[in-house]
């Protein structure tokens, strides 16, 4: 699949077949695209934590699920709504968990690095025929969680996001593709 036609088509997947496991060997390239991603200085701000622990994912996915909750009590329909056991990870057999370094000689322009390593890892994701959906709200709601139970240095490195990968659960069709926003983009030269 061409990388345009991966764009074009890709859809945010929130009910993953958690009977199907990822290869390890994907996971590998995933990660390795995502390392590949251009940085501000070759800073590469990144450091990413892999689990594909059905148990480890399931208890910190009802964690952070029960603190978004107070805030956003949405979730819990959505999760009734596409039948997942959590609402975070979506019952994905496999997560990626993005940090972003604190030692940095040009900070400012960390979080666009982070940005472009995600970016490359979900191509990869789809160009291998998986599937996946960027999640931040364990970022926005259970930071202190994700830190805990992943032992992040928080001296050292900062929780940013993280990204379910899996297969799609078979009856699940996902959101339909946003229209594109009239004013989004502004030709300098006409």
């Amino acid at each position: 699949m061409s990388v345009s036609d991966i764009i074009h088509s890709r859809r945010s997947n929130r009910a993953f077949d958690s009977s199907r496991a990822v290869p390890k060997e994907a996971l590998e390239k995933i990660v390795n695209a995502a390392l590949l991603a251009p940085s501000a200085m070759n800073q590469q701000p990144w450091r990413i934590y892999v689990s594909m622990n059905d148990e480890f994912l399931r208890k910190v996915g009802l964690l952070v699920e029960e603190v978004t909750a107070k805030s956003y009590p949405g979730i819990l329909s959505r999760k009734e709504a596409l039948g997942v056991k959590e609402a975070i990870f979506y019952d994905a057999p496999a997560v990626l968990f993005i940090t972003k370094r604190k030692d940095l000689p040009a900070p400012v322009c960390a979080d666009i690095d982070i940005g472009l390593c995600l970016e490359n890892a979900i191509l990869a994701v789809y160009e291998l025929g998986l599937t996946c959906v960027p999640v931040a709200l364990p970022a926005m709601f259970g930071k202190d969680i994700i830190n805990d139970h992943l032992k992040i240095d928080t001296d050292k490195e900062e929780f940013m996001i993280t990204l379910p990968i899996g297969y799609a659960r078979p009856d699940y069709e996902g959101p339909t593709q946003k229209a594109l926003q009239e004013g989004t983009v502004v030709w300098l030269d006409e």
